[in-house]
C-alpha cells in the first residue's frame, strides 16, 4: 500500500509528456498453414527483434 506523505511529495511537482513511446515487434520464420480460425499464417518462429519505433 502505497503511504500518504509519499503521495504528498508528488502533488508538488509538475511533468510534461511529449510524444511517445513506441516499439515495433518483428518476427522472422516459415509459414507452414493458414490459421483455421481467420486468414493469419502460423508460423514457425525463428527470431524476434524488438526496436525503437521511428515514426
Amino acid at each position: 500500500m502505497i503511504s500518504i506523505s509519499w503521495l504528498d511529495r508528488w502533488q508538488s511537482l509538475s511533468l510534461l509528456v511529449l510524444g511517445d513511446a513506441i516499439l515495433d515487434s518483428y518476427l522472422c520464420g516459415h509459414a507452414y498453414r493458414l490459421c483455421r480460425e481467420a486468414p493469419a499464417p502460423v508460423i514457425a518462429l525463428e527470431q524476434q527483434q524488438i526496436a525503437r519505433s521511428t515514426r
